[in-house]
């Protein structure tokens, strides 16, 4: 977004230029001002495309998976977050840079991780059984907004990382997970910036929130990428054995 940005802006002084030159702009220049300030109204009030560039949340989205989400209280949103929405938001202490996880615990929810890397909220435990392939244990659970199935999994060949195990979720506060359970840097482990109060660390507030998920327009990988969450994941295990 910030990129195009700056192309508007050189559009912008290049018309300047035309005009202070008494010269009629080139067509080529007026059809990009077009184009990008329609982007731009539409990241910033409509919706905005966002590549996944790691395996955090498979196996519903895939590393190079090009998605549409919904700006959360822009024109075509109500701005409500339910369980099992899949959002675009702020990363906690990290600039300009989001996060796609998927919602697990709302405000009033108590949320609890439990040894068995399962999580139950207000008591409940998340997610029913389905089978196993290999290592990965897979589970449904049902998204509340729309009703439909998805799955998670969690890897046995991984040992259980220690982390904080009960959040008590405020208002405006929302829990968030990937459904690749055991490779996914998430409200377990981030660390938020400091001066948190201790109950709201690994929280995400409301406005922070940027995109809700709809749709996956396409998958582009040309190559596998180098993921620093996972190795971020990887060197906290080895430490803990």
């Amino acid at each position: 977004m910030t990129s195009v940005a700056v192309v508007l802006v050189l559009l912008v002084l290049l018309l300047a230029k035309n005009v202070f030159q008494k010269k009629k702009p080139a067509k080529w220049v007026l059809v990009s001002m077009a184009v990008c300030t329609v982007y731009l109204f539409s990241m910033r009030y409509i919706a905005g495309i966002y590549t996944i560039p790691s395996a955090s949340m498979e196996p519903t989205l895939d590393v190079g998976d090009y998605i549409v989400g919904i700006r959360v209280g822009g024109l075509l949103d109500s701005g409500d977050i339910k369980r099992g929405d899949i959002t675009a938001f702020k990363a906690p202490s990290v600039p300009r840079t989001l996060y796609i996880k998927r919602v697990l615990g709302i405000p009033g929810d108590v949320v609890e991780y439990h040894q068995n890397k399962e999580f139950t909220v207000n008591g409940k435990t998340v997610g029913k059984f389905v089978s196993e392939l290999g290592d990965l244990m897979i589970f449904s659970d049902v998204e509340e907004r729309t009703g439909k199935t998805y799955n998670f999994v969690i890897d046995k060949s991984t040992p259980f990382l220690k982390s904080k195990n009960r959040w008590e979720v405020p208002d405006n506060y929302y829990f968030m997970v990937g459904d690749n359970r055991d490779h996914s840097w998430d409200a377990r482990y981030w660390e938020n910036p400091p001066g948190t109060p201790k109950p709201l660390r690994g929280l995400i507030k409301k406005d922070q929130i940027v995109s809700r998920y709809v749709t996956t327009l396409f998958n582009f990988k040309l190559f596998d990428s180098y993921d620093p969450l996972e190795a971020e994941l990887r060197i906290i295990r080895n430490n803990g054995n």
